[in-house]
């Protein structure tokens, strides 16, 4: 048997072999799980950039013909069945990948053309449109309003206030149009409120 004084040195000895083994299994525990969840990361980037790529080609051929139509260019090229063709794909796409507020944004616009708004309504409606697929495809806490996107296309937008009225239903009572979703016979669902128009 050694004696005492060597046992206690070489325990005195392993105590920090078996701390560096230690460690080093703790090291590689916490590299695995920070490569796993890198790649958990890299995947969800992946799926994010997929779905915004998928939204982007969704909103665009309904944002440029938007635009082409309320700029009050002619649109030689497209029939009124084309049109009418865009509107379905778009509204069957956007009601599937569409964020709350775009759905909402596009089924007001919808809306309000089939009961023949006044043009700062169509306006301001669009504004708010594009504001939301701003939003949905990339932009998911812009601060820009209507009123940015809109004065880059209209000079003077600042002498609109009823494009850029902060108050929708103020607006609508100013130029003497009822909203239909905020029709008095309409029984609001508890998302749709007012303020969220």
């Amino acid at each position: 048997m050694p004696p005492q004084s060597v046992l206690v040195t070489l325990l005195v000895a392993g105590i920090p072999a078996i701390a560096a083994i230690a460690a080093a299994i703790v090291a590689g525990v916490f590299a695995s799980r920070t490569r796993r969840a890198e790649g958990e990361a890299q995947r969800a980037r992946d799926l994010e950039s997929r779905i915004s790529d998928r939204k982007y080609a969704i909103y665009e051929p309904m944002i440029n013909l938007l635009s082409d139509l309320l700029g009050g260019r002619n649109v030689p090229a497209e029939t009124s069945a084309e049109i009418i063709q865009k509107m379905k794909d778009f509204s069957t796409w956007i009601s599937i990948y569409g964020s709350d507020e775009s759905v909402r944004a596009f089924h007001n616009w919808m809306q309000a053309i089939f009961a023949s708004p006044p043009v700062e309504i169509q306006l301001r409606l669009y504004g708010d449109f594009l504001v939301a697929a701003r939003r949905d495809i990339g932009y998911a806490d812009t601060e820009v309003g209507r009123q940015h996107l809109l004065g880059m296309r209209i000079n003077d937008i600042y002498k609109y206030p009823n494009v850029i009225d902060p108050s929708f239903k103020e607006v609508c009572e100013r130029v003497g149009w009822q909203a239909p979703w905020l029709s008095e016979d309409v029984v609001p669902h508890p998302l749709d409120r007012v303020d969220r128009v």
